[in-house]
């Protein structure tokens, strides 16, 4: 396997945001701290920013209606609610088809030193987030989901 470091840590963070939303509703999902941004919108702006590195790497785009996801979750958007956020469970359809999908390419193929760093940046970012979802779960009164 290629990029077996890359890999592994993709498939690190997809698991743990799966184990940190595990139980939460789409409500709950909207659910932010003063100022800050809810656990649909992080998913649907780490979603939206997977496609640029989709489109980063050479691949097709993934995401239907991207100007949709962008205008609700690309940076710098404020926070969603539950009536105009994507419903979560389909955030994460596609999320998890995305990183499934990058995950078996980042597998097969040699990346040069750009596209090392550009996955590199997309995992840092992916962790950042993956941490600000485990908090806001307790925010909102569930159990810490990583013991």
């Amino acid at each position: 396997m290629k990029n077996f470091a890359l890999v592994t840590q993709l498939d690190l963070i997809k698991r743990s945001i799966a184990m940190n939303l595990e139980g939460i509703s789409n409500e709950e999902s909207c659910k932010s701290t003063e100022g800050g941004n809810s656990m649909n919108w992080i998913m649907g702006h780490l979603v939206a920013n997977s496609e640029a590195i989709f489109n980063s790497l050479g691949l097709p785009d993934e995401i239907k209606d991207i100007k949709r996801w962008d205008a609700l979750y690309d940076r710098g958007t404020s926070n969603v609610n539950s009536d105009n956020a994507i419903h979560l469970s389909e955030i994460m359809d596609v999320y998890n088809s995305t990183h499934d999908k990058m995950i078996k390419i980042l597998g097969e193929k040699d990346l040069d030193d750009e596209n090392l760093k550009i996955v590199a940046r997309l995992i840092f970012h992916e962790a950042y987030h993956d941490g600000q979802i485990g908090t806001l779960r307790r925010v909102i009164g569930k159990d810490s989901a990583l013991k």
